[in-house]
């Protein structure tokens, strides 16, 4: 072989891997983006080091439903019954169900929901205003016709309760 027909051959090789690797470029690139996303990623369950997400920093109506009410001694003093908005300033409120058993005797008041604190998992904190079951009852009583219900999807971000009591966490 003479160098004149090594050259040729040289040429068409570079030129054949110079457009192997244009053409692959861009699965690499996505490639190595998505291992760079996965391992930005917290485990699942842990919360990411990054900036909150919508559903990490609120909450269903859905989930607030049927969750107990606790004084700060954590005794229940009543549970959610639903979310409602108020006609008249548009405000969200819950409605707490005090004082029956087995869904009966009991009397549904209405406490806007930035009294309330999310308090652990699964429980909120009543205000200190209406830190027993009487406090609670004397409440203003649920008038449907002042509110609506809200969508069971629609979520509530933090900033709607009146803060965080220790050991809340929101899903």
């Amino acid at each position: 072989m003479n160098a004149k027909h090594l050259t040729g051959i040289g040429k068409t090789s570079i030129s054949a891997l110079a457009l192997a690797a244009i053409l692959a470029a861009p699965a690499v690139l996505a490639q190595s983006g998505d291992q760079m996303n996965q391992e930005q990623r917290a485990p699942m369950g842990q919360p990411s080091s990054g900036a909150m997400t919508n559903e990490q920093s609120s909450i269903s109506v859905d989930d607030l439903d049927d969750r107990k009410v606790v004084n700060s001694s954590d005794d229940e003093i009543g549970d959610i019954d639903a979310i409602v908005r108020n006609k008249q300033d548009n405000s969200l409120n819950a409605v707490i169900d005090v004082g029956g058993f087995l869904g009966m005797g009991g009397k549904k008041v209405v406490v806007p929901l930035n009294e309330l604190q999310m308090h652990g998992e699964d429980k909120l904190l009543a205000p200190q205003s209406a830190s027993t079951q009487d406090q609670l009852k004397a409440m203003p009583e649920y008038d449907e016709d002042r509110y609506t219900e809200v969508s069971d999807d629609m979520r509530i971000g933090h900033s709607e309760f009146g803060g965080s009591a220790s050991g809340s966490n929101m899903q």
